[in-house]
């Protein structure tokens, strides 16, 4: 497993246009970030740095990495400190290993091992194909069109990316995950919902994990509307529109629980018993829905329970607002 850490460091390396790291930059990120990317085989030797930022002061200029004059080693030169002897290792760089990176997403969100992912637009577009998403079992989970994007508000990319997408058609059933560790990005309007990934991680562990309810929920919601009222799902899940009212959503169980009672809900299920609510997104514990929300305001306003049955209250809220 890669830690949330050590993964948003490497989606900051993808933000860049070539995806590569000199040592030393890297080594700033410690040895233990260093040592989860090489271990899950998301970054690749691609040659020695021609120039690195100075270690020496606090400038952080850029400064030419040359043969030093005994033949051993290397050096630059930093105009306050003089010649400064670099460590050989911290002149070679890495390139993260792009298509290493859209598989390691892929076994994330639930596809087989071996899935390799088509290259629609070089280095910034990736298909997975059709995969089914959620947490319930694997013949009821939606199945959603997966693309994997980098770069994707750079507007000449996002030109040909979208020029792929656009030829692709069937935008309502398109998942499209964006490489950025920006949770809070925002993306011009297009045809397709466009989701940062560190949004999309769980997050009740230090290894980055994708929320697949959280995706699923992303999936189902991207254009979501039942009648005249839409319902938004937005903040990595963290806020929900019923029409016009939205209510916070507290911790990973509530987000579990609720986006899935709204997949149900535009799929015909208005309601569930607990049993298979929790069954179908995999919740093991011992907690009953009305614990996830306890002291919270959202119990009987926007989700309630009788008799072991749980609904959202999605028709009066809508019923409310006519």
């Amino acid at each position: 497993m890669v830690p949330v850490r050590a993964m948003a460091e490497l989606l900051d390396i993808c933000a860049q246009a070539d995806a590569v790291v000199d040592g030393a930059s890297l080594r700033q990120h410690g040895s233990q970030t260093r040592k989860s990317l090489f271990e899950a085989g998301l970054l690749k030797q691609a040659g020695i740095a021609d120039s690195v930022i100075c270690q020496a002061c606090f400038d952080d200029h850029w400064a030419e990495v040359e043969q030093a004059p005994d033949g051993e080693g290397l050096r630059y030169h930093c105009p306050t400190d003089g010649w400064t002897a670099l460590d050989p290792e911290d002149a070679v760089t890495w390139r993260v290993d792009l298509d290493a990176l859209v598989r390691h997403m892929a076994v994330l969100l639930g596809a087989p091992k071996f899935i390799e992912p088509r290259h629609l637009v070089d280095g910034h577009l990736w298909g997975l194909g059709d995969l089914r998403i959620g947490t319930g079992p694997r013949a009821r989970r939606p199945k959603r069109t997966v693309f994997v994007v980098r770069r994707y508000n750079h507007p000449t990319v996002r030109e040909a990316i979208h020029d792929a997408l656009t030829a692709h058609g069937k935008a309502g059933s398109m998942l499209v995950l964006d490489l950025t560790s920006q949770e809070d990005a925002r993306y011009p309007p297009a045809a397709w919902k466009v989701q940062p990934l560190m949004a999309c991680r769980r997050t009740d562990t230090e290894d980055f994990v994708i929320d697949v309810g959280l995706i699923s929920g992303f999936a189902s919601h991207s254009i979501p509307r039942k009648g005249d009222h839409p319902i938004r799902v937005e903040d990595g899940g963290r806020t929900i529109f019923i029409g016009d009212v939205a209510f916070e959503l507290r911790g990973d169980l509530q987000r579990r629980i609720v986006l899935h009672l709204i997949d149900a809900w535009l799929a015909g299920t208005e309601s569930m018993s607990e049993a298979q609510l929790f069954a179908e997104i995999e919740y093991e514990g011992r907690w009953r829905v009305r614990d996830a929300f306890k002291k919270s305001t959202l119990w009987d306003r926007l989700i309630t329970s009788s008799r072991g049955v749980v609904r959202l209250r999605i028709p009066e809220l809508l019923e409310e607002q006519t």
